[in-house]
């Protein structure tokens, strides 16, 4: 979790106590408020080895070769750009891939290049010759000495339009120490009103009523008679990221992933 209980509680103003029923709801929502707030910045957060098959789809459109469109690059960490980027290419290849999982380490990244991997289905896919060197064939845009917040993968000349026949094995996210320190505190705060808003709209909703069906009327001295009411909640309700949580989570919604 992104946002421990206990943190949570200190916000309701319920640590000290919490209904039974207010605790089940609790216990219920948070993990399902956390992954729409995941879901939302399109980025997994936690630290992890990861590997990828890029590029996505195949020749683009009639866009420019190596364009980078700044999607948001003011509010980063720690005076860092926190902006994501929407890749393009031309039909000569592109020059910039996005990796997913941000932020990106430095160190241990390996990276393949193989035009007849056929996404791993070949007989030889991504051998041991097919390895680039980072600093002479590739390098990773670098926000700090070894991290890169953008995942920004440029080649020197173009990455191949040919659908997964790059291989990237890397390490990104953020460790839970970092979660917990302050370069990451606006995600756990984002993450806390996530799911404060949805506890408390789920509340105001099982409070709500509606009106059951007419079960009897009449014409003369007119008179009307309903069916036993519903509770609003059971007509379905999405969990939503609050404003001030969007707005804190900007830095690190990787807009490359979603318009990739």
């Amino acid at each position: 979790m992104i946002a421990s209980r206990a943190e949570i509680l200190i916000y309701l103003g319920k640590a000290a106590s919490i209904t039974d029923a207010d605790s089940a709801l609790l216990d219920m929502l948070h993990p399902l408020a956390e992954s729409a707030l995941l879901n939302w910045i399109q980025n997994d957060l936690g630290y992890a080895q990861h590997v990828e098959f890029l590029p996505i789809g195949g020749t683009p459109g009639s866009y420019d070769p190596d364009t980078l469109v700044d999607a948001h690059r003011s509010g980063g960490v720690n005076g860092a750009p926190g902006g994501r980027f929407v890749i393009s290419g031309g039909t000569d290849g592109r020059s910039t891939l996005q990796l997913k999982h941000t932020p990106v380490i430095a160190t241990a990244i390996e990276v393949r290049e193989d035009l007849s991997a056929y996404a791993g289905q070949s007989s030889d896919p991504w051998n041991s010759d097919t390895i680039l060197t980072q600093g002479t064939d590739y390098w990773l845009d670098l926000d700090e000495p070894a991290m890169s917040r953008t995942g920004l993968l440029h080649r020197v000349g173009s990455w191949p339009n040919e659908p997964r026949s790059v291989k990237v094995t890397y390490y990104g996210g953020y460790a839970a120490s970092q979660l917990n320190g302050a370069a990451a505190g606006a995600i756990k705060l984002a993450a806390i009103l996530t799911v404060v808003k949805a506890f408390k709209e789920t509340k105001v909703n099982q409070s709500i009523t509606t009106v059951g069906s007419v079960v009897s009327e009449t014409i003369g001295k007119y008179s009307v008679s309903y069916g036993g009411g519903v509770s609003a909640a059971l007509t379905g309700m999405m969990i939503d990221i609050p404003t001030e949580a969007k707005d804190l989570l900007q830095p690190f919604r990787n807009y490359g992933r979603l318009f990739a």
